[in-house]
């Protein structure tokens, strides 16, 4: 391993315990106001969620890394939660500002059909997760990887 990658897999793995700390603090945060809770916040701490288990993997990916650097099985399995995890958030915050351009056009009747588009909103946030889940075995060809 070359000595510039050894030192970022180091700074990786020192900055992901102040990335946990910062999302439990506002996690806390939100927490504590949450009588108070619009649709947005509900996003917002799924975002936090989701950015506190992305903090865990690039921890436990970066020490494997430092520790075990031939471990490419294991190395692979934290990339590809890693990647899965940044796709449910990326549909997250997407449906996030779907939730803010419904609730400014039609402020009245979003607010009766929140059910319906709370639904609508949770299929269209998980959906990318289940593709990336499915499309994982296929390498970049498309061609199996367990396959001969």
């Amino acid at each position: 391993m070359q000595p510039v990658e050894l030192y970022g897999w180091v700074a990786a793995a020192a900055a992901a315990p102040l990335q946990v700390t910062l999302a439990v603090g506002v996690l806390t945060l939100l927490h504590a106001c949450r009588g108070r809770w619009r649709t947005v916040d509900l996003f917002l701490v799924a975002v936090l969620a989701q950015q506190l288990l992305a903090a865990v993997l690039a921890l436990g990916f970066a020490l494997l890394r430092l520790m075990r650097p031939d471990a490419a099985a294991a190395c692979a399995a934290f990339a590809w939660a890693w990647t899965a995890l940044r796709t449910l958030q990326a549909s997250t915050v997407a449906s996030m500002a779907a939730d803010r351009v419904l609730t400014a056009q039609w402020p009245y009747k979003y607010r009766y059909f929140v059910a319906l588009v709370t639904v609508l909103c949770y299929a269209l946030n998980h959906l990318p997760y289940l593709v990336s889940t499915t499309a994982t075995p296929y390498g970049p060809n498309g061609e199996s990887e367990g396959r001969a």
